[in-house]
């Protein structure tokens, strides 16, 4: 039985008293209150740790709005913790700051530190501004972050609301290399065990200029209950982003649940890249998205992407795609992504396992020459090993003619297709053969049990709501 360790409370109820404690080192057990209703002034930086027994806890005490934090543009972080553990940090607002507006940035690899828990603040209007020089990742409004061999567990971030944000990320949980060069080496420091035991629930992220909620480089990761929208709005041309709503890459064991996703855009000088809802980008294993909505996206409604260079591990493994619904994804006539796209690039990037069944899709793309489902890549290879990979009953109402284009090692069955023009003028590819209408597609028999349900849809307003009764 874990024995509770008691602290000393602390009060900070004026500017006075928050310039005495923002650099204090506080101990074990001990309780920061912030008076509500008040505004605080400069980047609060405390020391210290707490432990396994007695977390050090922030909390608001009072009536009225939660206390708030406004950071400087000389301040790197508006609340700033470094090479600390077992804090939690609750019911404030962060307003401001260059990079972060929270931050847990971990770079001491002796040792493994644990328990950084952030429910119900605000972050907004961060001072920084993403330029070449400052926009290559890891910056967000909620980060917690390791360096190289630096390792972190229990990462909770429950409740939050991020807006406005000029930087890569809403929310952040990843780790990152030291120079450049380490993050594409085949001898990359980053690992699947750099951070473990990631929750991310009920926060909302908007208007930031890149990505919404991401996790990269972990283990045991949950995403869910998130909405993140109107995200990814910078206009400059000096920097390669292709931000997605809400995404991990280099993931192990990690779910994507019950969040929703919209109003995504991609970066100016990437025009047609990403800009989607949901992504399982590369070198993940064991990787799970379901019971999201993506709707209104610029570009897909979920990527899976294999790359080769990844960090010296090609495959994606084991990703499962399921009960999702997307609908009018793929609204830019830019856009160049299917509304579930299975993509590989490269010589060696590959998946060995994606498995995509039970979802619901409304395919109105402005880019009409794309198919509602596709899998591509730039080598024969792409679909490697001998762990399953199907599209299997899903549901599919198109306003465009192409249904799916997809490699012959993708099993198909099931699947419940619509055309809003007519069966005969569907089209469906498979390997190297091209099917016009659902007569020949049938006849061709690629796809057991397979059904075209203009008769089983209701349809109302040119929008697709559900099912007749049988």
């Amino acid at each position: 039985m874990n024995k509770q360790i008691s602290g000393i409370e602390y009060h900070i109820s004026n500017q006075e008293d928050f310039d005495k404690y923002r650099n204090y080192i506080f101990n074990a057990g001990d309780v920061i209150y912030f008076a509500r209703g008040v505004k605080f002034y400069g980047q609060f930086s405390p020391k210290g740790s707490g432990n396994a027994d007695a977390p050090i806890k922030v909390f608001a005490k009072g009536e009225g709005l939660k206390p708030v934090i406004v950071g400087s543009a000389d301040d790197i972080g508006v609340f700033v913790l470094h090479n600390q553990e077992y804090w939690e940090v609750n019911d404030l607002e962060l307003n401001g700051g260059v990079k972060y507006c929270f931050i847990a940035d971990i770079t001491d690899q002796a040792k493994t530190f644990h328990h950084i828990h952030v429910n119900n603040i605000t972050v907004q209007n961060m001072c920084g501004m993403v330029s070449s020089e400052n926009g290559g990742g890891a910056t967000a409004g909620i980060a917690a972050l390791t360096l190289d061999k630096a390792r972190l567990r229990d990462v909770k971030i429950v409740g939050c609301t991020v807006n406005n944000i000029n930087w890569w990320a809403g929310i952040t949980v990843m780790a990152r290399a030291s120079s450049h060069d380490a993050n594409w080496s085949p001898n990359t420091p980053w690992s699947y065990d750099r951070i473990e035991n990631i929750l991310i629930s009920n926060c909302t992220v908007s208007n930031v200029l890149g990505n919404g909620i991401t996790t990269m480089c972990c283990t045991n990761s949950i995403i869910t209950n998130c909405v993140a929208y109107n995200n990814g709005g910078y206009k400059g041309t000096d920097i390669n982003q292709t931000p997605v709503a809400i995404w991990h890459c280099f993931a192990k064991d990690s779910v994507i649940r019950y969040c929703e996703a919209y109003g995504q855009t991609t970066w100016q000088n990437q025009p047609g890249a990403d800009g989607g809802g949901f992504d399982i980008d590369y070198s993940c294993i064991n990787s799970i998205v379901e019971y999201n909505y993506a709707h209104d996206n610029y570009g897909a409604g979920i990527l899976l992407c294999g790359v080769d260079w990844a960090f010296g591990r090609p495959e994606t493994v084991n990703s499962i795609v399921r009960y999702n619904v997307f609908y009018n994804n793929g609204n830019h006539i830019d856009n160049t992504e299917t509304d579930i796209y299975v993509h590989q690039w490269g010589d060696n990037g590959s998946f060995n396992g994606v498995q995509i069944y039970k979802n619901i899709i409304y395919w109105n793309p402005a880019n009409k020459n794309l198919p509602a489902f596709c899998n591509d890549g730039e080598h024969d290879g792409m679909i490697s090993g001998t762990n399953p990979n199907f599209f299997r009953d899903n549901i599919i109402y198109s306003t465009v003619p192409k249904m799916i284009e997809c490699t012959e090692r993708f099993e198909l069955a099931g699947n419940l297709y619509y055309y809003v023009n007519s069966p005969e003028n569907a089209i469906w590819k498979h390997g190297d053969e091209i099917y016009k209408g659902w007569e020949a597609y049938c006849a061709s028999g690629k796809e057991p049990n397979a059904s075209y349900g203009d008769s089983r849809f209701i349809v109302r307003q040119g929008e697709m709501v559900g099912f007749k009764a049988y």
